[in-house]
């Protein structure tokens, strides 16, 4: 299991966060020390796929939407797939793996906030 990102909403001012956290068990968390700065982002979509983490979308500490798509193997090393990708800046949405591709699924193209 893998928890990418987030916010922090208290204290204010909201915080985009730039960690990930791995579990074999859903009760014990452990960081991972990250080498790129990649994985800060909220309201963003994740996957695992392939044999890698997959994220996209979401939004950083600009609150503008991002169009990007990238992966890990282990959680702490992000290498971006696509910066620019066709559907354009994303936030709220979903991603699934399905029949061998990965699915977008919904989401908002306006800033947050």
């Amino acid at each position: 299991l893998y928890m990418v990102g987030g916010i922090i909403l208290d204290p204010m001012p909201i915080t985009v966060q730039n960690k990930v956290y791995e579990s074999t068990t859903g009760s014990s968390w452990s960081e991972v020390v990250q080498t790129g700065s990649d994985a800060e982002r909220a309201d963003h979509g994740l996957v695992a796929f392939d044999g890698k983490l997959w994220i996209s979308g979401g939004y950083g500490s600009d609150t503008e939407p991002k169009a990007d798509v990238a992966y890990s193997t282990n959680g702490a090393t992000w290498t971006v797939a696509n910066a620019n990708a066709a559907f354009g800046p994303r936030r709220g949405h979903g991603m699934v793996g399905f029949n061998g591709k990965m699915w977008g699924i919904g989401g908002n193209t306006k800033p947050s906030g």
